[in-house]
Order: structure tokens, then C-alpha cells, then sequence
């Protein structure tokens, strides 16, 4: 890919020079009317209807071709070549290119060169001298006047990148043009053409952009540019992993809710067991009682009995019966 350079110079209003890699040239005029001569003589005139798209562009000169008569008494053709390398026999401030230079960065010696040594027409020399007069009277006589420039967009949205973001110039007055170079931004590209800029970025972020001419500063305005494919993708994820979860949160909880019922359960069956073995203790205790004896004698007791003051050793009936008859006292006859 081949590198392009091209700048413009406001010098005065409706006057504006041209660079680039090839050539240099001057315009005059502005929206809808501009009249534009370059370095290699070409001639371009431009009207048209802002805001509607249509326009007529006529252009002569800076393509022909001159012939050169050869000693033969043949013919030789050349290219017009304005800035000549060593071989020319012009000096450099005879080449039509350093001479359209001077015209633009130092008029008066410029225009001195233009009519000792370009082979121009005179009504050609003419023009472009008044041109140049009226140029520099008006500079002279009406400096530049822009007051304030002010620029608009909606700076509240959040921009996808890529993405192109109108700006809305405004200017005092009203008609004043402003350049590519009048536009500045903090990161990202701006894009300026018939007085339309638009900003765009490529990667995600919070950018600044504004105008500034000849100490003529606008407002700033802040754009929040995101890559909403990736906010997307991330809003995905984090509802996969929330649904993961969750659906992690309800296995846990129907486990818990089994181990508890489990519990519950297992309690019951022994809360059950254990009223289940006090009711045969109960009935062991109805069918086989605790009696008691003493170190001596014959007798079993049931507990309270006076006889037991001295010693009282605990037994079932069911181990003394046939050994110890029943106390008269605690066991009356029934």
C-alpha cells in the first residue's frame, strides 16, 4: 500500500493551499463555487448545490504534452516536469514549482519569478496576481473573525465500536469554515468532509474530542464507546454460571431435604423403639417386679417395708419366688 500525503493550509478566508506528494496547489472560493491551480499547471473549476450532492467540475491544462524540436529536424516529446532534478539547465528559483511556492509562502518575490521566468500567458500571470493582491488585502483588511465553535452529539449513549457518531459543528458566524486540522480527539479516528464530522473507534473506552482554531477552543465532548458483542458474550456466561447455580443450589437442597427427612425418619423409628422397649419394660415391670430381701430370713419385701431398715438387697419376684415366701407385713394375703 502506497503512502498518501495530503494537507491544507487556510491563509485566508476562501483561500486555502493544497500539498501533497505530487503537487501543491491554491483554491479560491468556498461551499458550492471553488476555482483550484496546481503546481503542474492544471486548472480545476467546481460548482455545485451544498446538501444536495450535485455539482459540475471542468478541468484543463497540466495533462499536454510539449514537443521539442530535435537537431535532426525530428520531434521529441516531453513531460512538463516543475521540480527538475540536477540535469535540468533552469536554477532551482526558474522551476515552476519553487516559484508557485514562493507564491504561496512569500508572494512578492513569488511574483517577481512568475513574470521573469514561467512561460505562462499573461492573462494567466494577470489573475494570479490580483488573486494573490486581493488575498492578501482581504487577510489585511479582514483578519480572521471566528468568534466560537461549538460542537453537539448525543455524548449520553454508550457507542458499539466501529460505530460512526455524528457531530454537529456550529460556528460564529454561522458560514465560517473550518478544516481537518481544526478537529482533535483524545484516541480514535474523526472523520471530516462538506462540513459533516463523525467520530469512530475501534476498541473500547471513554474518548475526547474537539476543535480548536487560531486560539478558538469549542466545547469538549466525552464519548463511552463498548464492544457490545463482548458485553453480550459476558452477559451469557454470567447467566450460564447463574443457572449453573442455581441448578447446583437445588440438588444441594433437595439432598439436604432428603438427609433431613432421612433424619427424621430414623428419629421417629427410635423414638418408636424406645417407647416400644419402656412398654415391655413396663410390662416386664407389671409381670416380674423388684422385690427385695434381707442378709437373713426367708421373706421378700416390696420397697417401703419395715423390715428392710437394715438391709434391703434388690431382686426380681421371679428369682426369689419358690426360695423366699412373700412378707405378711408388705405382701398382706389377697
Amino acid at each position: 500500500m502506497g503512502l498518501r500525503f495530503r494537507k491544507s493550509i487556510k491563509i485566508a478566508p476562501g483561500v486555502k493551499i493544497n500539498f501533497n506528494k505530487k503537487s501543491s496547489s491554491v483554491t479560491f472560493g468556498g461551499k458550492g463555487v471553488h476555482y483550484t491551480m496546481n503546481s503542474k499547471g492544471k486548472k480545476t473549476a467546481s460548482v455545485g448545490i451544498p446538501g444536495t450532492g450535485l455539482s459540475y467540475t471542468k478541468s484543463s491544462g497540466g495533462g499536454s504534452k510539449a514537443k521539442k524540436h530535435t537537431s535532426n529536424g525530428g520531434t521529441q516529446s516531453m513531460s512538463q516536469n516543475n521540480f527538475q532534478g540536477p540535469g535540468s539547465d533552469k536554477k532551482w528559483y526558474q522551476k515552476t514549482g519553487w516559484i508557485i511556492a514562493l507564491l504561496i509562502f512569500f508572494f512578492p518575490v513569488g511574483l517577481f519569478l512568475m513574470w521573469k521566468y514561467t512561460d505562462w500567458k499573461k492573462p494567466i500571470k494577470w489573475i494570479v496576481t490580483a488573486l494573490i493582491l486581493i488575498c492578501a488585502f482581504i487577510g489585511i483588511a479582514f483578519p480572521d473573525n471566528l468568534e466560537s465553535i461549538n460542537l453537539k452529539a448525543n455524548s449520553k449513549e454508550a457507542y458499539d465500536i466501529n460505530q460512526n457518531v455524528k457531530i454537529t459543528i456550529a460556528t460564529t458566524p454561522s458560514d465560517y469554515e473550518l478544516s481537518n486540522d481544526d478537529f482533535q480527539c483524545s484516541s480514535g479516528k474523526l472523520s471530516y468532509s462538506n462540513g459533516k464530522l463523525s467520530f469512530s473507534a475501534s476498541k473500547a473506552g471513554l474518548y475526547s474530542v474537539w476543535a480548536e482554531h487560531n486560539g478558538i477552543k469549542s466545547n469538549t465532548l466525552s464519548f463511552k464507546i463498548e464492544d457490545k458483542a463482548a458485553i453480550a458474550k459476558k452477559e451469557q456466561e454470567k447467566k450460564a454460571e447463574e443457572e449453573r447455580i442455581a441448578t447446583e443450589k437445588a440438588k444441594q437442597e433437595e439432598q439436604e431435604r432428603l438427609a433431613a427427612e432421612q433424619a427424621e425418619a430414623e428419629a421417629q423409628a427410635q423414638a418408636q423403639a424406645q417407647a416400644e422397649a419402656q412398654t415391655t419394660s413396663q410390662a416386664q415391670e407389671n409381670n416380674d417386679p423388684v422385690v427385695y430381701i434381707t442378709q437373713s430370713g426367708g421373706k421378700y419385701h416390696r420397697s417401703g417395708c419395715r423390715y428392710l431398715k437394715k438391709s434391703s438387697i434388690e431382686k426380681r419376684l421371679s428369682e426369689v419366688k419358690g426360695s423366699y415366701s412373700p412378707c405378711g407385713v408388705c405382701n398382706p394375703p389377697q
